[in-house]
Formats: structure tokens, C-alpha cells, sequence
């Protein structure tokens, strides 16, 4: 069995598991019993809906570099291509998971460095992305 298949459906269902995280959090939480936080403890369950959401972004990203890498095991592979998917993949999690994050921060000082760690790692990848070449 080639490892090209393998690859596009576990991206498939990483990009389904991340879109799914990302917009739809604290419904996805219920299927796994956080629900029965939010009569016990409301900021707690926004707290962990927040982190369902960066593990969304997360596994969004981690999907779209499983679809830009499943190309490499082609004959005749544009590694230019690649490179921008790879790096397209990375600046998209990053976004997300930065305003997802800054979204649901809750005041929390870690909450804040871990927004400005996404939107850094956001904004040093984004010039790599517009430029044409390496």
C-alpha cells in the first residue's frame, strides 16, 4: 500500500476534527463530558472550550500540512508548492489559535502570552509566505 492514500485521509480527518474544535468547540466538549462543567463552573468550561478551540486550530493546521506533504511521495512534485501549503498551513493554525485564544483569554496573564506567542509565530511566517522565492 502507497503512504499517499494513508496520508490524504488522515488529513481528511484532521481538517474535519480541526474545523469541527475550532467553530464548534463547546458542542464537541459535550461528547466527551465536559458539559457538566458549565452548571459546576462557568468560567471553567469557557476556559476549556477555549483550549478546544486552539486544539482545533492546532489540528486544522497539522491536517493541511498532512494534504501539502502527501505530494511529496509523487514523481513530479512543485517544491514551491509545497513549501507554500506547508507555510500556509502554519500561518492559518497560528491565526486561529491567536484569536480563538485572545477571544477567550479571560484576563489571564498566561492566556496573554500565549496569544502573543501565536501572533508572533503568525508574523514570522507571513513574510515567508508572500515572498515568491527562497
Amino acid at each position: 500500500m502507497k503512504i499517499s492514500p494513508i496520508l490524504t485521509i488522515n488529513a481528511i480527518l484532521f481538517i474535519a476534527l480541526g474545523i469541527g474544535f475550532t467553530l464548534y468547540g463547546p458542542n464537541l466538549l459535550a461528547y466527551f463530558g465536559v458539559s457538566e462543567l458549565a452548571g459546576d463552573n462557568f468560567l471553567l468550561y469557557w476556559n476549556v472550550a477555549a483550549f478546544a478551540r486552539m486544539f482545533g486550530a492546532m489540528l486544522l493546521s497539522c491536517g493541511l500540512i498532512l494534504w501539502a506533504v502527501r505530494s511529496i511521495f509523487n514523481d513530479s512534485i512543485d517544491k514551491a508548492q509545497v513549501r507554500r501549503e506547508i507555510l500556509f498551513s502554519l500561518v492559518l493554525g497560528f491565526m486561529i489559535a491567536a484569536i480563538t485564544q485572545v477571544s477567550s483569554v479571560w484576563g489571564s496573564i498566561a492566556g496573554w502570552v500565549l496569544s502573543g506567542l501565536f501572533l508572533v509565530c503568525t508574523l514570522v511566517y507571513v513574510p515567508f509566505l508572500i515572498r515568491k522565492a527562497d
